[in-house]
């Protein structure tokens, strides 16, 4: 069986206990996700919907404290999942004045971002920045981590440029 057909498979399979494509599959834009339940974004049973990680990333970076600092942020990890059976993700965000240091939940599986904002913060011109993995030592961690992974751009870069493309890609010369 190929791995396309497995994965296929493994989704359509409900005995598994694996309810694989409610977990992975996008749902509608909405500002709460279904069944939700508790603070808006403070609970794991109620997340900020947003599409994909570049979403969580834009409405983080959106948000101020209530001085009305944006924040810096870093995804601290996978918190299961959430009432609409997404995997939730948990964010550490830290004002500029490190007044205010919360966690929020979020669900990357939807169509687009909530236009709601938790309760206490407001949205502004996007001034946070953070990044959709963990940062050791974080806040002060932020600076190497982002350093490390210019790093790793410039270096992947090089190597792509030094690859030739797949064979078949590759369109050999006519013999003369």
């Amino acid at each position: 069986m190929g791995i396309s057909r497995l994965f296929r498979w493994l989704f359509q399979r409900k005995e598994t206990g694996l309810d694989l494509e409610s977990t992975f599959s996008k749902g509608a834009k909405v500002n709460t996700v279904q069944n939700a339940h508790g603070r808006f974004g403070y609970s794991s049973t109620n997340p900020v919907p947003v599409e994909d990680q570049k979403g969580q990333i834009d409405y983080l970076a959106c948000l101020r404290c209530p001085c009305g600092e944006p924040f810096a942020f870093h995804r601290i990890g996978s918190f299961g999942s959430g009432p609409d059976g997404h995997v939730i993700d948990g964010y550490e965000i830290l004002c500029r004045t490190r007044k205010h240091k919360l966690v929020l939940f979020m669900d990357m599986y939807h169509s687009g971002p909530s236009d709601l904002v938790p309760d206490g913060l407001t949205r502004g011109e996007p001034e946070g920045i953070g990044l959709p993995f963990h940062v050791k030592r974080f806040p002060h961690g932020l600076a190497d981590a982002f350093k490390q992974l210019a790093q790793m751009h410039r270096e992947s870069a090089d190597n792509d440029s030094k690859q030739s493309p797949p064979g078949d890609l590759v369109k050999a010369a006519p013999d003369e």
